[in-house]
């Protein structure tokens, strides 16, 4: 769901998740931090594969976690 590549000083993430608008699942928002925060290229270039940057939180995935407050916070 999210893809990283280096160029030179350059780190590309892309957010790979096309079919559903790139939204972001639980999983994929905390992989998408750990692509940020690993990071030692001084530039960071955040990408959405496809049409759609992000369509933001996957609301599907949200109203699954409802009575799963520890994960969801």
């Amino acid at each position: 769901m999210i893809d990283v590549d280096t160029n030179g000083s350059i780190r590309t993430v892309t957010i790979d998740r096309p079919e559903a608008r790139n939204a972001l699942s639980v999983d994929g928002l905390e992989a998408l931090e750990t692509a940020i925060d690993d990071a030692d290229e001084p530039v960071i270039y955040l990408r959405g594969r496809g049409p759609a940057f992000s369509a933001g939180a996957d609301l599907n995935e949200v109203a699954a976690l409802e009575g799963d407050r520890d994960r969801a916070a």
